[in-house]
């Protein structure tokens, strides 16, 4: 049984949070999982969680696979102690849209040896890997079986 926690600014009333929530139910079957939510503001929970959510602070005494949902909670990902692997699940490419990153922190979450990198198409495996690192995976719109078996 793998434990598994995600790591998310906020929940929104959008098809990324509906697919995250359904990918991390179809996981909580077998295996223990968990959301840390960062933002503490009124979230939107489209679809029933069959897991725990948690404040962002829990996520600092958690010891099993962190999954990180932005380059602002990579952040905080990085920062954790007791986690045994660390992933970054781009989902999008935000950091072309972003204002308040410089290129040293940019450089640092994505070149960093503790975060693997998780593309969420063929085509932003391509950019990452040329600009950054190569990625350990595919996992399209959050698929279950596709994210058990890229975060063994």
């Amino acid at each position: 049984m793998k434990e598994i926690g995600v790591i998310v600014n906020s929940l929104k009333d959008d098809i990324n949070s509906y697919n995250m929530v359904n990918c991390l139910n179809k996981i909580a079957k077998d295996n223990k999982c968990c959301m840390f939510l960062l933002n503490n503001e009124n979230h939107k929970l489209i679809s029933e969680a069959k897991f725990s959510i948690f404040k962002g602070e829990s996520l600092f005494h958690f010891t099993g696979s962190l999954v990180s949902t932005s380059l602002f909670n990579t952040q905080c990902c990085v920062n954790s102690l007791y986690a045994e692997k660390k992933y970054l699940y781009l989902n999008q490419l935000e950091w072309m849209h972003l204002e308040n990153f410089n290129h040293d922190q940019l450089t640092n979450l994505f070149f960093n040896k503790e975060i693997n990198i998780v593309s969420n198409s063929k085509s932003h495996d391509e950019i990452i890997t040329k600009l950054f690192k190569r990625t350990i995976g595919t996992v399209y719109n959050w698929n279950p079986e596709d994210l058990l078996k890229v975060i063994e």
